[in-house]
């Protein structure tokens, strides 16, 4: 197969030692304590502690925002750390890492180089990392699109998961649209003999599983397709298409229903 950079005219590459990215900000650094209010921030780097505002957009090379900080258009950074509460009305740009230790809320699409995660994400539009996402905790966007997936917490994308590498442990709660991958493990949570004797379910539901090898575990889906499948306990798939199969005993395939406990057996 021909290679994809030799379809490129020559004309068309930066010459050699060029950089393609964004051009350095040569603001000063800003340093801030307490509770402050900007119209705007651009700054080679920015670090904030405390409550603080931006009125509109956010440009800086590396940012260190520690407490509540609230940005009302978008956010663009070469590297960015969280720690506390953000809140991003439009877009955030990572070119490089993103990491959050705490609650992160985007209005818009996130695209970060990496990003790692511990505590809550939130975003209104569709999440674009590049290489690794890895986090704990809680995520929820319409869609999630990386090189890596490892996650465990409670987990809710509607839309496409997809990755080359999908490594999930589902907290009770979670719900995925589409998750595609190269390979694909799904954990659900945990429940004892006595959850399911009082009717407490706990679940992890899936719509579509599509890889080359899936490995599913405590999970409810809808369909799963993949040429080497591994169906683990209390796995429960309505439609199955696998060229291999493993199961285990207490695994389910085919349509069921669901009915109540008997009277007594349920507070």
């Amino acid at each position: 197969m021909a290679s994809t950079l030799s379809s490129v005219p020559s004309s068309a590459l930066p010459p050699a030692g060029t950089s393609t990215g964004p051009a350095p900000i040569a603001d000063p650094p800003l340093a801030e304590r307490g509770t402050t209010l900007h119209e705007t921030v651009r700054s080679a780097s920015w670090s904030a502690r405390g409550v603080t505002k931006v009125v509109g957009s956010v440009d800086i090379g590396r940012g260190e925002l520690e407490g509540f900080v609230v940005v009302g258009g978008a956010l663009s950074a070469d590297h960015l750390s969280v720690r506390g509460t953000l809140e991003v009305l439009g877009t955030l740009t990572v070119r490089e890492e993103l990491s959050v230790h705490g609650t992160l809320h985007v209005g818009a699409a996130v695209h970060a180089g990496e990003a790692a995660v511990s505590g809550s994400v939130r975003a209104d539009g569709p999440v674009t990392i590049e290489r690794r996402l890895v986090g704990r905790g809680g995520l929820s966007a319409p869609a999630v699109t990386a090189l890596e997936i490892h996650l465990g917490g409670t987990v809710r994308v509607p839309g496409e998961l997809r990755a080359g590498t999908i490594d999930i442990e589902l907290a009770d709660g979670s719900e995925l649209g589409v998750v595609v991958g190269r390979t694909v493990r799904l954990v659900g949570p945990e429940g004892g003999m006595v959850d399911r004797l009082l009717g407490r379910f706990r679940r992890a539901r899936i719509t579509r599983v599509e890889a080359e090898a899936a490995e599913l575990d405590r999970v409810e889906a809808r369909t799963v397709v993949g040429r080497e499948v591994l169906l683990g306990r209390e796995t429960h798939v309505v439609l199955l298409d696998a060229a291999t199969l493993r199961a285990h005993p207490t695994s389910r395939v085919g349509p069921e229903s669901r009915s109540p406990p008997p009277r007594g057996l349920r507070r």
